[in-house]
């Protein structure tokens, strides 16, 4: 019988060797001479599997976790990429969508500057045109050899009679004809260099250009009318006149010249 973890014997035992001689003094007792002839006779049974050879030393170990292989597994062969083209690069993609092109704005028609009417179109008798303010008016005389209302101007353009002939001086109120003079001096629309043409009883009608503009109390010009706004000239001068102020103290004067 094999003892569990007894490695068998690498040879069969050799029949040459004689038993001992348990009579001779220092000899084994007889239950050691027994068990050593049994261990000598025993000769290993044909189930047990054959010793294994010893690894080779000089053998590296596989890495923890690494299963060895018998034949290593040749990495897949790499298929190159093919190269661009500098063509190929500017070439439009065959899926790729065209951005749209924007629409250009629509862009609003100018609001046309109204057109002052042709010089032909000023005709008639004893009238007033002023067209960078609208104005368009009859005009009538007043004072002196021309009579009047004794009660003042009424609505219109009036021509003052006692004036010098060379100066043609026109009078309104400021809420009647010359309303827009006075707007016009405020909002900046009467400017100098503007045109008006003024027509005479005859229907002889001249062009007239604005020359200067001046707002002055009611009490100056009384005090001065003659010397620069009711006075004469050697050449036809033009002048216009109206109301100003909350209790109308103040006086705007246009001084017109010929626009030849």
């Amino acid at each position: 019988m094999l003892v569990e973890g007894t490695p068998p014997p690498s040879s069969p035992p050799s029949p040459s060797v004689s038993a001992p001689d348990y009579s001779s003094p220092g000899g084994e007792t007889p239950e050691g001479s027994f068990l050593a002839a049994a261990i000598a006779s025993f000769a290993a049974p044909e189930y047990l599997e054959p010793i294994l050879p010893l690894p080779d030393p000089t053998q590296r170990p596989p890495l923890a976790g690494q299963q060895p292989s018998l034949s290593p597994t040749p990495e897949p062969t790499r298929q190159p990429k093919p190269k661009s083209r500098p063509s190929d690069r500017n070439a439009p993609s065959a899926d790729a969508t065209p951005e749209p092109t924007p629409r250009p704005k629509p862009t609003p028609d100018p609001t046309p500057k109204p057109k002052p009417p042709a010089e032909d179109n000023y005709a008639g008798t004893s009238r007033f045109w002023y067209p960078a303010l609208n104005i368009e008016s009859r005009w009538r005389w007043y004072g002196c050899e021309y009579g009047g209302n004794p009660s003042g101007l009424g609505t219109g353009i009036y021509r003052w009679g006692c004036n010098p002939k060379s100066n043609i001086y026109l009078m309104s109120h400021a809420w009647s004809s010359f309303k827009a003079l006075k707007r016009g001096y405020h909002s900046g629309a009467m400017r100098e260099g503007q045109t008006v043409w003024y027509a005479n009883q005859k229907g002889n009608t001249s062009k007239w250009r604005v020359k200067w503009i001046k707002r002055v109390t009611d009490d100056y010009l009384d005090a001065t009318h003659s010397e620069w706004a009711t006075v004469g000239s050697n050449s036809p001068i033009m002048t216009l006149q109206t109301c100003d102020g909350a209790n109308d103290q103040y006086r705007i004067i246009v001084r017109l010249v010929p626009d030849d």
